[in-house]
């Protein structure tokens, strides 16, 4: 049977959430040098899959909009801050997973000035890591509000999606912004798990569309 549109942006989007889950199910936890040198090469393959995450899932927020493009602006406005989101997530993964371990290798731990060093720049890269997440966070909750509202507006996807994503977007928007998540791993991972629950209900829903259904709406 062939796919449409709808259903391959579904399991575009589907298996981009789960990509992102799987990087924070396995995310090292934060150390000193030793400890980040130990698990380097462990971080570099997390934090890849997070970056390879980063296309399937613009492809599914693309499709995504596309079905609920008669609500023109809340559907273009979502895929817009969504594009912003996932490109500071992607630069997150690649300081933190890729540029972190290969700085870490070229530092003698054997010496106090070179360790000193570091240590202030591991502090700049965890300020930069912070700010890319915030960045991230703060897109993806709004992206997810603009999405509902088009759902709920033009009726194409259950409504009940759309009530959850507006739930799910305010309560992630109100804690991003007054820092009672993200401020460390576990509610990182916390927020993360909300976003795939939400999109994967999204990616089912757009798996379900007939063809016809698409073709009506764009």
């Amino acid at each position: 049977m062939k796919l449409n549109s709808a259903q391959y942006s579904g399991i575009s989007i589907i298996l981009g959430s789960l990509f992102a889950m799987i990087t924070m199910i396995l995310h090292p936890v934060g150390g000193d040098l030793h400890h980040i040198k130990e698990v380097g090469k462990m971080g570099m393959y997390v934090h890849s899959l997070a970056i390879f995450s980063v296309p399937f899932l613009y492809l599914g927020a693309r499709g995504l909009s596309t079905i609920l493009i008669k609500d023109w602006f809340f559907a273009n406005l979502g895929r817009s801050i969504f594009l912003f989101a996932i490109i500071a997530v992607m630069l997150a993964a690649a300081v933190n997973g890729l540029v972190l371990p290969f700085f870490v290798n070229t530092i003698d731990l054997t010496s106090q000035t070179e360790v000193e060093t570091a240590q202030l720049i591991l502090h700049y890269n965890f300020s930069l890591n912070r700010t890319m997440d915030l960045i991230f966070m703060a897109g993806v909750t709004l992206s997810m509000i603009c999405w509902s509202v088009a759902v709920i507006k033009t009726g194409i996807l259950r409504k009940a999606l759309g009530f959850a994503g507006l739930i799910i977007g305010l309560i992630g928007l109100i804690g991003t912004l007054s820092g009672q998540i993200g401020t460390n791993l576990h509610g990182f991972t916390a927020f993360i798990f909300g976003f795939v629950v939400w999109t994967v209900w999204a990616g089912v829903e757009m798996c379900l569309l007939k063809r016809n259904q698409v073709d009506s709406n764009v």
